[in-house]
This record gives C-alpha cells, structure tokens and sequence, in this order.
C-alpha cells in the first residue's frame, strides 16, 4: 500500500535520506559521487530549492533541503 502524498508547504524544509536495497552500496567511486552533485545542482537550479546541508556515504546519502513553490516530489 502506497503513502499518503506529503502536504507541500512554501519553504519548508525535509530531511531526505536515499538508501541502497539491502544497503548495498550507491557509491563505488569519487566520479560516482561528482555525479550526483551535478544532478543535485541541476534539480536545485531547475526546481527553485535551497541545499542547506548534504553527506554522502557510501551506501546512502542525507539532504536537508529547503523547497521553494515546487513540491518536494518533483
């Protein structure tokens, strides 16, 4: 069963966090980790947000983001 849709609020901010299955590691080098930088930059210019705060680990990555008139779920 699906979850509920998140209510999208005007510059709130969200902890996501993106996991690999069976926390298998999403990272397998330093080129992996540039390119989703690149991806986090482009969304942030395409999408309006602010990244506040980012780690990347190897087999998982937290973001605080700051979302601006786009919901978080694009």
């Amino acid at each position: 069963m699906p979850r509920r849709a998140r209510t999208h609020f005007f510059q709130a901010f969200y902890h996501v966090m993106l996991r690999g299955n069976y926390r298998q590691d999403i990272f397998f080098c330093d080129a992996d980790r540039r390119r989703f930088c690149e991806c986090l930059s482009n969304a942030r210019d395409t999408f309006g947000c602010k990244i506040h705060l980012f780690c990347l680990m190897n087999n998982h990555v937290h973001i605080v983001i700051e979302v601006g008139y786009v919901p978080l779920a694009k």
